[in-house]
């Protein structure tokens, strides 16, 4: 693996002026006098990372770990003066982190004594040698209960995985403890907190939307489950640029298409937690939707090219 940095030392307030600005691998342009976009071409089989400093010194990222060709806006204040740098990398970098947090949807089996559990039990079967799956996911959470506790916090910054794949909702709306549920706006606020966090330490934030119940209608539907909640996390995620996995949907659509006797065996008795099969059908389905960073880790044999 080999790393290396391209400095693009270019200062905001000439941006202000609406002077475009290139290089071979970025270019910076404004429309207006606060936004600001900054589009990477992608290079084959690289990564790469925008960065920003004020001093040269600190840099912190300003986009996710991305490998394709991107466009991130920025909203910038007159006199802000800020420098940004490239950073690449040479795919596949390895190894790579990869933490899992939420419910118990996506806990492992050991939660609930190797009996079933959620889809993050089969995850790590889909990726190859070079990547390693943190699940520390927890039974019971909600995006307000994470965010309040400390050891949760603390626990997923000593990881410092490079992505995290965040999947809440369940809790936050069918808790039978009122102190877990959250609103709606509560919801999509701690899940821009949650962005906030992941990003803060170098993280790339994977928003995953919540899994739907296996439960069928009188038409032989499945009944609509977390669909608002759903949404909400998408209309975040695509207004702070992160990648959304929309798993509700695709795991609607899966058990549509197999109906209710041929998806029984998938799932426990409350047609919300997974045997192995469900375990690993849904894991194929988040897997299947990483981002281009990812999909040179992925193990061929489990999934298809892209």
């Amino acid at each position: 693996m080999r790393k290396l940095t391209i400095y693009i030392t270019i200062v905001i307030q000439a941006l202000l002026a609406s002077i475009p600005v290139q290089s071979q691998d970025l270019s910076i342009s404004s429309e207006t006098h606060r936004q600001v976009t900054l589009s990477v071409k992608a290079a084959p089989e690289m990564g790469y990372r925008i960065e920003k400093s004020v001093d040269l010194e600190e840099w912190y990222g300003v986009s996710d770990h991305w490998a394709d060709t991107r466009s991130l806006n920025l909203t910038v204040e007159p006199g802000d003066g800020a420098f940004f740098r490239l950073n690449l990398w040479e795919l596949p970098y390895d190894p790579v982190k990869i933490a899992l947090i939420g419910d118990s949807t996506i806990v492992d089996f050991a939660f609930f004594d190797g009996r079933f559990g959620g889809w993050g039990n089969a995850f790590q079967s889909y990726f190859g040698l070079d990547v390693r799956i943190a699940n520390i996911a927890v039974a019971g959470q909600s995006t307000k209960t994470y965010l309040n506790s400390q050891w949760q916090v603390s626990k997923l910054k000593n990881v410092r995985p490079e992505f995290v794949l965040l999947q809440f909702g369940m809790i936050d709306e069918h808790s039978s403890e009122p102190d877990k549920r959250t609103t709606m706006e509560q919801y999509e606020s701690n899940l821009e907190e949650l962005i906030k966090l992941i990003r803060g330490f170098g993280g790339s934030p994977l928003l995953v939307s919540p899994v739907t119940k296996r439960e069928f209608g009188s038409d032989g539907k499945v009944i609509p489950w977390l669909d608002e909640r759903s949404e909400t996390m998408r209309q975040v995620a695509e207004r702070h640029q992160c990648h959304f996995i929309g798993l509700n949907q695709m795991s609607k659509d899966l058990f549509n298409d197999l109906g209710d006797a041929n998806s029984v065996h998938l799932t426990t008795d409350d047609r919300l937690h997974f045997f192995s099969e469900g375990a690993d059908m849904l894991a194929g389905l988040v897997a299947g939707k990483m981002p281009a960073f990812l999909k040179p880790y992925l193990n061929p044999a489990k999934v298809a090219g892209p």
